[in-house]
Parts: structure tokens; sequence; C-alpha cells
């Protein structure tokens, strides 16, 4: 293998703003048989973290923490083995030492490659990084390297006096420190250009790993009221986002891969370090319609979803839509937005998330939405009802009640009650479903007449027989009339009795027989049997008329004892 030196021009970068971001998950990573601290230092795109550990005899070791399973790591003969990167092919790199873990006492590091389960040494002080190209970046004495196909090239930042390497992406771009007269500070060497990287108000800033966005992960030190604490940083297009364990007084993020994913160490006051990894947040997807529903939870119209994806990180890849109940379908759409109108009437479900460019997906979300666009049907229903000729004789009260196979009825016009008489009268009302669908009217018409027929043509009240002379006497010519429903057909009924017996069984004393015109010719005969106070002739005539009302008039005539009485 060959060094070579690599000498590039420095750029600063300038004051950048401080945000934070949300959903932001933290889990601790605290390998088994710990005992004196955990450290998560790389993760890869398959979501594998390398850490190290040290357990209860002060032994460090490495482990391989993958889908919840840890695997420590061992470099053969060494009291003490350190895996800091890992790249999505499973590789891992890092430093060992064969006889002393203490920098004090004789400590010599090693540089070890892991790959197909064969360590490899790389010897200088320790490798830091590795990308999916299988360039590696670590430690060579004052200054850094780049290990790419065998061939090292020696990296020191122009006018440090200490520079070491710490993460390369797949573009090659390379983060680290170093250390001038001036203090501590982090550089970004991209395309043989250094760039300095400090955080405002920070001192001691130092990078650990970079992604394939150029999104950098480090640490830096700065003093607040309760003190000088260790915060974590991401640096993502010119703005940093403080990262800071909640309670924990340290925090050190360390690597960072393309979902997102941040992995790093952090001190507990009980427990001492431990490893963590943070999740900056899914994808996420929000829906927006183009009508909202009311407040029953329907719409009458066609909706249209609006989908939208935003992913804090690598970006969207794609959309995925399915449809189920009323409306059904599924489709996959590239980029972060989407839309579909729901048309089909009754409960469409709609499932949709986002996947992101690194292949992650948020869970996926709901959306009901319930649409009816037909109208209900109303009736209209009177009561009482009408009778065989269709009248009413007493007040009538109109309801309404209405059907729908969709949303169902909300509400109904109330009741309307006629209470005047009159032919033809309507009532009407509507049905409204809980889409907001408005029915036809419903109209109910009603004939109300409660004014009994008019009978005419009884006796007077002084009617009087006189001579006793037994002729039949025409005494009345009854008829009937209804001004409103009209007249029942056969309703006028007229009978009459007599107070004493018919002086002749051959000759009846009453006679009552239809005039021809609809109305009866009342005739008497003018005799008395000659005791008590004279014959007395009672009369009744009774009508209906159509609406079920119906007249009686009463009259009464009298075939006198003598002229004086």
């Amino acid at each position: 293998m060959r060094y070579r030196s690599f000498v590039a021009a420095i750029l600063v970068i300038g004051a950048l703003a401080w945000t934070s971001r949300a959903n932001a998950i933290f889990t601790t990573v605290d390998a088994p048989g710990a005992a004196n601290g955990t450290s998560a230092s790389g993760i890869n795109d398959r979501g594998q973290i390398v850490g190290s550990y040290s357990d209860a005899a002060g032994k460090n070791h490495s482990f391989l923490l993958d889908d919840g399973t840890f695997t420590t790591i061992d470099f053969p003969g060494a009291v003490c083995t350190q895996a800091i990167g890992i790249n999505d092919r499973g590789q891992i790199v890092g430093g060992y030492a064969e006889k002393s873990c203490n920098p004090f006492a004789g400590m010599v590091p090693h540089g070890f490659l892991l790959g197909d389960g064969t360590f490899t040494t790389i010897d200088v002080t320790r490798a830091r990084g590795i990308n999916n190209r299988g360039q590696i970046v670590g430690e060579a004495g004052a200054n850094c390297f780049l290990l790419d196909g065998g061939t090292f090239t020696t990296i020191a930042v122009p006018g440090a006096n200490f520079t070491f390497c710490s993460g390369i992406n797949d573009r090659g771009q390379i983060v680290g420190g170093y250390f001038d007269s001036t203090g501590n500070h982090g550089f970004l060497l991209d395309d043989g250009t250094f760039t300095t990287i400090d955080v405002p108000g920070g001192t001691l800033t130092t990078p650990s790993g970079i992604n394939d966005r150029g999104q950098i992960v480090g640490v830096y030190f700065a003093s607040d009221s309760t003190g000088y604490h260790g915060h974590g940083f991401l640096l993502d297009d010119g703005t940093f986002t403080t990262i800071d364990v909640p309670g924990s007084p340290y925090t050190n993020a360390q690597g960072i891969n393309n979902r997102g994913q941040i992995v790093g160490s952090y001190f507990d006051s009980t427990t001492g370090s431990l490893g963590f990894l943070l999740d900056l947040g899914l994808p996420s997807t929000a829906a927006t319609l183009s009508l909202a529903p009311n407040s029953n939870g329907w719409n009458k119209a066609n909706v249209v979803v609006n989908l939208n994806a935003t992913d804090s990180m690598v970006g969207i890849k794609q959309i995925t839509i399915v449809q189920s109940g009323a409306q059904s379908g599924s489709a996959l759409v590239p980029g972060h937005s989407a839309s579909l109108t729901i048309t089909v009437e009754g409960t469409t479900t709609l499932s949709y998330f986002a996947t992101d460019i690194a292949g992650s997906t948020e869970t996926a979300k709901t959306l009901v939405v319930r649409l009816d666009k037909t109208a209900p049907t109303a009736t209209a229903l009177a009561s009482p009802g009408p009778n065989a000729s269709g009248w009413n004789n007493t007040n009538v009260t109109v309801s309404f009640t209405g059907t729908d196979t969709g949303s169902g009825i909300d509400f109904c016009t109330g009741p309307i009650t006629l209470l005047g008489e009159g032919a033809g009268q309507s009532a009407s009302g509507t049905c409204t479903d809980k889409a907001g669908n408005v029915s036809a009217p419903a109209t109910a018409t009603v004939n109300i007449d409660n004014t009994p027929p008019l009978v005419s043509g009884m006796p007077a009240a002084s009617c009087n027989l006189w001579p006793p002379d037994q002729r039949m006497v025409t005494v009345a010519t009854v008829t009937a009339a209804d001004a409103l429903s009209g007249l029942a057909p056969g309703s006028l009924n007229v009978t009459g009795t007599s107070s004493e017996p018919a002086s002749d069984p051959n000759s009846p004393d009453i006679a009552i027989t239809p005039n021809g015109a609809g109305g009866f010719t009342v005739q008497l005969r003018a005799d008395r049997l000659g005791r008590g106070n004279g014959r007395v002739y009672a009369l009744n005539a009774t009508a209906t008329d159509l609406a079920g009302n119906t007249a009686t008039v009463t009259a009464t005539c009298t075939v006198p004892h003598d002229q004086g009485k």
C-alpha cells in the first residue's frame, strides 16, 4: 500500500439557523452483559447497528445489532475491540488493541475490516468509516487516511496540528475533525475542498458520520446555566439541529444512514453510558378534501382527495393508495403527491402511506369518505284519514316521513294541522337525509267540512190542523242541502208518529212521500178521537252530508180537541 498527501483550500460555514424536528423517537441501545457502558457508533440502510461495550471485568467488546439480536464481535487475540462503521454490505470497520486498552499504558491500536466473517488488519491506528464502494477512512497518527482499492491517501487539513477522519459516504464526501491554534473544529472534504464546520455558539465541534444526502452528525460542547454539556447535532442543508436525549447531560451523535436514522451514545446518571437509536421521523402523508363532510360525516357531491407526502430526510419515492368499500381499487403513485376522486355512493375507506427514497414507509393512515348524492323520498300522511267520500269533518294533521337508502333520513318537516273548512286544502313538506340532500315536496290534499247539512221545509211551530174533518192535509215539503261537501245520496229521511191510534186502520193518518226533487211531502190527517187534548203528530227529519255530518230537525202538528184548545 502507498500513501499520498492531500492538500486543499478551507472554506468556513458561517452563521446557521437552529431548528427542531418533530416525531423524533429515541430508543436505548444497551448490549447484554454490558457493565460499564454501551456506545452505538454506526448504522447502515438495513438498520444494522455496530458499537462497543465494556463488561464487568473492564474488557471492551464490539457488537452487531441486527433485527433485535446482539452479536459480540471480538478481534482474535485482542484485549479490546471497537466496531465503529458499517456499510450496506455488512462490512464493518473499527479498531483493536492486542495488549492494552489504556492509551496511557502502552495501547497500540490497529484498524480492522470485518467482511464475510473474516478480519483484515488495516495497520493504521483506527478505521472509522466505510461506504458501499468499500472506501475506508480513519486515523493515521496526526493525520487521517482514505483507503481506496488498496491505496492510502493521507488527509490533512491545511494549518492543522491534528486531523482525523470519521465518516465517508458513497459520493466520497468525508467528515472529521481537526485541531489548530484556534481550537477544535469539524470539517467536510468534498471534491478536494475543505469546509470548516463549527456549531454556532459551541466549542469542540466534531462530526462523526455523513450519509449520501450530505447530512452530517456529530457532537459539540456548550455552556449553559447548568454547566458545560455535550450535545449531538445534525447538519442538514446548512441548518443545525441539536440532538439531546431527554434528561441526559451528554449526547453524542455518531452515525447516520440514508433513512434518517441516527445512532450514538448518551450518559444516564443511573446506568452510565448507553447507546441510542434516533429515528427522525418516517415519511408523513397529509390528506385534504375538496369538500369537507357535514356534521353528520357525509358529503352530497363527489369528493377529491389530495395527498401530499413529506420526508425530512431522503425525499418521497411514492404514495400507495388502497380503496375499499363502495369504491375499490389500488394505485401506486410516483412522487410526493397524488389525487383521486370518490364518485361512488356509499362508504369508501381510503388507506394510504408514503415510501421514501430509502425504502422507509410510514404507518398506513385511513380516511373514510361517505358519499350520498341521491335525494330521499318524502311521504305525507293525513290523520285522521278521509272517509270513503274523501272528506273529513274534524281538524286534520299532516305528518311527513321519508325513506333513504344512502345516508338515512336526518329530519322531515314537522306536522302541519289544518283547522279550517274547505275543499282541496293542502299541506306540503320535505325530508332531508344525513348528507344534506332534500327530497321533492310531498303534499297531502285534504277536504274538511264540519258543518251539518241544512234541512228545510219542516212545519212551523204553530202547526194546527183544523177543522178535524178527516181530510189529508199537506203540512210540509221537506228538503235538505249541504253547501260544502254535498248531501250524501239517500241520506234525507223523514218520519212521523201520532199520539193517537189511526182512526181508520185501512187509511193511514200520516203520509210521507218523495216529491221527485229529492225531498219529501208530508201529509197528516185532520182527525182526532175526541178525548184528551187532541191528537199530536211528531215529525223527525235527518240528513247527512258527504263528510259525515248529520242534521236532525223535529216538529209537531196538533189536531186540537176543540178550537178553544
